[in-house]
């Protein structure tokens, strides 16, 4: 997998940062500055190293308003390039619930926040992967398509401008350009009603100057490129014209013209689907 192109990257992009250590943050444009180095082979999977590190350095950087942390290393990346050095055939062995555990997770949390809305929801899985959590949600009787540029898609052109709910599930993490991903989504969907739920894990309270990023989460190996604090993600949906909405540590919500009332309601049904996953988890433990 680490060819020689892949050490040459890295060692440009060091000695740009020794002459100038300063980069533009990639979501409200302050200054960062690199926070850590990360090897290019470390997964989120236990152990972080199946075989050996790689020992090429991915610099992540940290924004100084604003707490977003990410890398360049990947920015010149095209499609081919993801799919040789990220996105290949031993990709599932890093994320093994990509194909199918994790979608039908999604699918079911989706359903438990929208079953009361079914006929309402025209949807959209950004980021979608193989399909699976847009398929089971058809399956479930929503109309739902499916979009990713590396998977599966099943867009229905005539649907373009329309979908007035957007999944982008373990998505964001995986953006070079979050402003750029938001533009593309957003000018998918509705521009008059709009929910957006997006589940990424942010950094408050876990990446620190004392913790750096010896968090799991961060993970070249998996294209978890972008790590998000709330701020950051509240200032993207700005950008965007969309208000943010924490669900928790790990799930979020961006809208437009959607009521108080609505969301309240929106958020108790995930509150509720949190606290049976909890029971049920603690019963198979046992």
């Amino acid at each position: 997998m680490i060819d020689d192109s892949l050490i040459a990257r890295a060692e440009a992009e060091i000695l740009i940062y020794r002459s100038n250590p300063e980069t533009t943050c990639k979501v409200c444009k302050s200054i960062a500055t690199p926070f850590d180095m990360i090897d290019l082979l470390k997964q989120c999977e236990a152990p972080l190293y199946p075989a050996a590190p790689s020992l090429v350095p991915v610099v992540y950087h940290r924004c100084e308003n604003c707490g977003f942390i990410f890398t360049t290393y990947f920015d010149e990346f095209d499609c081919e390039m993801w799919r040789k050095y990220i996105y290949n055939a031993d990709y599932i062995k890093v994320d093994p619930e990509y194909l199918d555990v994790r979608p039908k997770k999604n699918s079911f949390f989706i359903d438990t926040l929208l079953s009361k809305k079914k006929s309402w929801v025209l949807g959209l899985d950004y980021g979608g992967g193989n399909g699976v959590t847009a398929e089971t949600l058809r399956e479930f009787g929503y109309q739902y398509d499916s979009y990713d540029p590396y998977g599966v898609s099943s867009i229905d052109n005539d649907r373009i401008g329309s979908y007035n709910f957007c999944s982008a599930m373990e998505v964001l993490e995986h953006a070079s350009d979050p402003i750029g991903l938001m533009e593309d989504l957003v000018s998918m969907t509705n521009h008059d009603r709009l929910m957006v739920l997006i589940s990424t894990c942010t950094t408050d309270g876990i990446v620190t100057n004392s913790q750096r990023l010896s968090w799991w989460y961060a993970a070249p190996r998996n294209g978890h490129i972008s790590l998000f604090s709330k701020k950051a993600l509240a200032i993207l949906a700005r950008k965007f014209g969309l208000e943010y909405r924490s669900l928790s540590q790990s799930e979020h919500v961006l809208t437009r013209n959607v009521s108080n009332k609505e969301f309240s309601s929106f958020w108790l049904r995930g509150r509720i689907f949190r606290r049976l996953k909890g029971m049920r988890n603690k019963l198979v433990r046992q």
